[in-house]
């Protein structure tokens, strides 16, 4: 049966009444019998598990991630909460700039470190010279210091070797000439200082911090803002240009290639933000990391559609393409890397690769929440990687590492479910593994109440899941290798899980009022007996929806309904079901009298969530509907539920009123009609009169008020002329049946 009928019993009206339109909105999406998958294929997939020692590429695709040596603290004791610089000289020496009180460190190629210089304020910038100098760019008064490598301790250092007079130092770089920049703040300056310590300012930009300072392959000066957010190039004889205006608020960092500039940043804080000096750094408050940048003012928050950072590529031909953005991930560093970049990011502490927009991989995820900068060294391919919250010095490898670790995110699957297969495609080179194991609880996050790790399952054919029926799972992947230069491949996990059969509900149900109908196609003019709704039903069905209380009365819903008309002898019901496994339903409906005990079937094997009853096959009275939802098309015999909700009473009336005992009697201004009306069932709505076959005029009861099933009429007409004339009384119940009765007079 076409789901836009609604069945009833057989009528009066036969197949007249089949054809009544009606919504099924209700219906429930059919769903396929048997197990149930949980599918992880995807970037977002294994992007929202945890990731340990191995990469997640913009495919999906899981694998050992280079490996990441600590290089400094070589103990927790020694232990700072930021990395903000560093730069490594051609012997190796590393040279790192940690804490807030303007410490430099020393780490020699064998990991020892040595305070090198103590500066009297934060060092946000440091390089090794091509002079073979070390320079220190301070907080305080934007104060270079330019130190041999010999150098020991801030005692050894009178003075500075050029100061800028603002407050910040931001980054330095040295252009082809070996002239050095210095981007500052907080009004914006760039200042430029030649080899023999004397500067002055190259560029006064409108920002108020410059943040990032790079130089390109023709040896112009790239700058990026804080504030308005732009990337300027600045020629050598100090001509400006802006070449991003770039939507955010503050440019962290900076990588020059043969395909362009590359731009990352932080965007626009939820307030606007803009002009604000930096905080200290990216402070750690328990569990939570609150990201303080090592560029001006703090990133936007999550969750709020702002974009907390994004990664650009500003192309030859002044092109600007976003390669990268993300509404949780800030940029702290870039690093030319082939054709693309390596990304320090925060509050994870990830190191990211960006090469397109379309190939994004998570290198690594260190164990620090904000990587703060990326250093090339200069004997390998390896990179110098510094972090903060703790603060740590790494050496990122070109080679794999021997094992790494991936653990899911947690599948709820809404019930306790029993488990199937595990299975999983991936790519295993000789020397290469990959096992999975799994657990499972009862609660949204593991405890100690969770099974523990499974043994693991070897075959990616497909292995039975050992761990205990429950409501959710977790798996986890163990990749190794016996070779730095070899990594297996995870693409593609699967589980098949089976639901407790759960039991369906009815969430609503509704007994429309005596006689309305919907019909979806209202204009055509089919011959069946439907009338305009009683103005008193159409004012009790719009009050009904402006309170909101009816099922379907949206305006979405009452599209689906169709538009009400009037049917008199048909009830209509109407109800919303749902099933907890996302079962297919079918749906029993069934009466029963006041006075009965037992339910008697309409009709069974419902498909639609609406139906309308021939109320003229049972006697008059006060009635009860139930409808009983059933999930058995999805379950195997035996093993269906059911769901049922009774409806409030009802009454059930196709009788007309009764007027009887008319009398009428000539008075000097009118005629006298008395008599009485009485309704076994409702009660008595209205009363009108017609003289000589006129129009239907409105009268009271006797005691002015339609108040019970019986009533007395009395009431006078107008005055009328001589002659015979037939007065006709009408009494509609609240049913709206009608009864009519005569009394003739004759006026003299």
């Amino acid at each position: 049966m076409p789901a836009s009928l609604m069945p009833v019993k057989p009528t009066r009206w036969g197949a007249l009444v089949a054809a009544i339109l009606v919504c099924s909105g209700g219906l429930s999406i059919v769903q396929a019998v048997g197990p149930k998958t949980w599918v992880q294929s995807s970037y977002e997939d294994f992007e929202a598990g945890e990731i340990a020692s191995v990469s997640l590429t913009e495919a999906g695709d899981v694998s050992l991630s280079r490996a990441l040596q600590q290089i400094y603290p070589a103990n927790a004791a020694t232990e700072t909460p930021y990395v903000w610089a560093l730069d490594e000289a051609p012997d190796g020496t590393i040279y790192a700039s940690v804490g807030s009180e303007g410490r430099v460190v020393r780490l020699d190629p064998g990991g020892d470190a040595t305070t090198f210089f103590d500066a009297p304020s934060t060092v946000y910038a440091l390089r090794y010279g091509p002079d073979d100098q070390v320079y220190v760019g301070v907080a305080q008064d934007a104060a270079v210091y330019r130190l041999a490598p010999g150098a020991g301790t801030t005692a050894e250092v009178a003075d500075p070797w050029y100061v800028a007079g603002q407050r910040y130092v931001w980054d330095m770089v040295f252009d082809r000439d070996g002239r050095l920049y210095m981007g500052t703040g907080e009004s914006g300056e760039i200042h430029v200082v030649e080899s023999d310590g004397s500067g002055r300012v190259f560029y006064d930009a409108s920002d108020t911090h410059i943040t990032a300072l790079t130089v390109d392959l023709d040896n112009n000066l790239i700058a990026g803002s804080e504030e308005n957010g732009y990337v300027y190039r600045i020629s050598p004889e100090g001509e400006p240009f802006v070449l991003f205006d770039s939507p955010l608020q503050q440019i962290t960092s900076l990588a020059v290639t043969e395909r362009g500039v590359f731009v990352g940043g932080i965007g626009k804080s939820a307030n606007g933000g803009g002009g604000a000096a930096p905080s200290a750094a990216a402070v750690s408050q328990g569990a939570t990391t609150v990201v303080v940048s090592a560029a001006p003012g703090p990133a936007a928050g999550a969750g709020n559609g702002a974009v907390a950072g994004a990664v650009y590529l500003i192309h030859a031909d002044g092109y600007v393409e976003e390669l990268w953005s993300s509404e949780k991930e800030s940029v702290h560093a870039l690093l030319a890397d082939g054709e693309g970049v390596l990304v320090g990011t925060g509050p994870e502490g990830r190191i990211l690769r960006v090469e397109s927009a379309t190939d994004a991989t998570i290198v690594h995820e260190a164990d620090s929440a904000q990587v703060t900068g990326l250093v090339a060294e200069t004997s390998s391919t390896d990179v110098l990687v510094a972090s903060s919250n703790p603060g740590r010095v790494y050496g990122l490898r070109s080679g794999f590492q021997a094992k790494g670790e991936y653990v899911s995110q947690i599948k709820d699957t809404e019930t306790t479910s029993s488990w199937g297969r595990l299975r999983w495609r991936s790519r295993v080179p000789e020397g290469t593994s990959i096992q999975l194991r799994t657990r499972a609880g009862n609660t949204g996050s593991p405890d100690d109440t969770w099974s523990e790790w499974s043994e693991p399952y070897l075959e990616a054919e497909g292995s039975r899941i050992i761990s205990p029926p429950a409501r959710f799972i977790q798996w986890k992947a163990e990749l190794s290798s016996d070779s730095p230069s070899a990594t297996p491949l995870l693409q593609w996990v699967e589980i098949v899980y089976v639901q407790r059969n759960l039991r369906p509900r009815i969430d609503e149900f509704r007994v429309h009022p005596g006689g309305v109908v919907y019909r979806q196609v209202a204009s055509v003019d089919d011959g069946m007996p439907f009338a305009q709704l009683p103005a008193a039903i159409e004012a009790e069905l719009a009050q009904s929806q402006r309170a909101g209380a009816a099922v379907f009365a949206n305006a979405s819903m009452r599209a689906f309904m169709g538009r009400p008309f009037f049917m008199r002898g048909l009830r209509s019901f109407s109800w919303r079901a749902s099933d907890p496994n996302g079962d297919s339903l079918v749906y029993a409906l069934e009466y029963r009298g006041e006075e009965e005990s037992g339910w008697k079937s309409m009709e069974t094997e419902l498909s639609e969530s609406s139906y309308a009853w021939d109320t003229t096959t049972v006697p008059d009275g006060l009635y009860v509907a139930r409808v009983t939802a059933s999930d058995g098309p999805s379950n195997p015999e035996g093993q269906a539920l059911q769901g049922s909700r009774s409806s409030q009473p009802f009454v059930v009336d196709n009788t007309p009123p009764r007027v009887f005992d008319l009398q009428s009697a000539s008075e000097a201004v009118g005629i006298r009609v008395t008599g009485r009306v009485n309704d076994a069932t409702s009660l008595i709505r209205q009363i009108e009169y017609s003289i000589d076959g006129g129009r239907w005029r409105t009268v009271l009861p006797a005691d002015t008020l339609a108040d019970a099933g019986s009533e007395s009429i009395d009431f006078v007409t107008e005055t009328l002329p001589d002659g015979e004339h037939s007065i006709v009384v009408r009494a509609t119940d609240a049913a709206y049946n009608s009864g009519a009765g005569q009394t003739l007079v004759i006026v003299r």
